[in-house]
């Protein structure tokens, strides 16, 4: 699946990952309707009520390893939508929280926080809570130490967060941190989104590209 996804082939990357998915009994349908959606969106605030944000970071852990198994798919599986299929990417980040919120947390689970926090906060209106469910990404990410996440986690606060309620220059930092992490762990496909938006940022906010 992420090698699919590295290359391109989206469409390819989503459907292994489904078919995957159907060995540990998980059913996903590729193209979700409005209502697959609802339903999530609504399951989810119904689940948030029982849980504060800031509770979220103490949360139990997951231990499962078949859990943890389709998780890891599903999280890969909803990288692959987020770029062709916005109702799929939803259904599956919400169907991810909503895993993590009854069984516990586990050391991948910053980047779908955030992509919460998205949703959250685009989607449903409410930027107060999906800019702490942001938050709340960076510090399961310096909890776990997950190398393997840091840089996909820094880039995403910045791109997709941050600037609901810091200026777009307090994003540098956190472009320039995303990009060494990823260089340093291998990653290939974030360090250039973060080395891209760091010159884009710059641009827009007059900085001296000399």
């Amino acid at each position: 699946v992420i090698l699919y996804t590295n290359i391109g082939k989206i469409d390819e990357a989503i459907r292994l990952g489904i078919k995957a998915l159907k060995l540990f009994k998980i059913n996903i349908s590729g193209n979700p309707g409005i209502i697959n959606v609802l339903k999530d969106v609504i399951y989810f605030k119904w689940q948030a009520r029982k849980l504060k944000i800031d509770d979220l970071f103490i949360h139990k852990e997951l231990h499962d390893e078949d859990k943890i198994a389709f998780l890891r798919i599903l999280t890969n599986v909803g990288t692959s939508a987020f770029y062709t299929n916005p109702k799929l990417f939803v259904v599956i980040v919400l169907k991810i929280i909503n895993y993590y919120f009854k069984f516990g947390n586990t050391d991948f689970a910053a980047p779908t926080y955030i992509a919460l926090g998205t949703i959250v906060g685009i989607l449903m209106g409410d930027f107060d809570s999906g800019y702490r469910y942001g938050e709340l990404a960076l510090q399961l990410n310096e909890k776990y130490n997950n190398k393997s996440f840091s840089c996909q986690v820094l880039f995403m606060f910045a791109y997709f967060v941050q600037h609901w309620k810091k200026h777009l220059s307090e994003n540098l930092i956190y472009f320039r941190n995303a990009y060494k992490q990823g260089l340093e762990s291998g990653n290939i496909i974030y360090p250039g989104h973060s080395i891209n938006n760091l010159f884009l940022y710059r641009f827009i906010i007059g900085d001296n590209l000399d």
